[in-house]
């Protein structure tokens, strides 16, 4: 069996949203704004945080969807992530949240000072 994953990742602050996991590579480039624009939020570690599909939920044939509410540090760390929507399994929303966690996003920042973000982070289990 074959399974496929997604991670997209929207930032959501007020009404900005972000960027997604499939198109922000680890080595993307700053782009300098004006010095009251908000900049940051992209995701540099997408492979360390990408989660593993539990066994047991590959044996079971178990896809769904997991929504999280991730809190993004002054330093681009996951302070805090919590299940939002669970995909009615218990595995692969463990699994989400456990790889998630390892996450690190480029800071949020206004006027050059950082500061903590909100997230809201899709992930799709899906098997092929």
């Amino acid at each position: 069996m074959k399974f496929v994953s997604t991670l997209p990742a929207i930032g959501i602050l007020l009404c900005c949203a972000g960027s997604s996991y499939a198109d922000t590579p680890a080595n993307s480039g700053f782009k300098p704004g004006f010095m009251d624009e908000e900049v940051g939020g992209e995701l540099l570690t997408a492979e360390i945080c990408k989660p593993e599909y539990p066994r047991a939920s590959l044996r079971n044939e178990e896809t769904g969807v997991v929504r999280l509410d991730m809190l993004i540090g002054k330093d681009g760390s996951v302070i805090d992530g919590k299940i939002s929507q669970t995909s009615g399994f218990r595995n692969l929303d463990y699994a989400t949240l456990q790889a998630t966690m390892k996450c690190i996003y480029r800071p949020h920042s206004k006027a050059g000072k950082p500061f903590q973000q909100k997230h809201l982070l899709q992930y799709v289990w899906r098997l092929e």
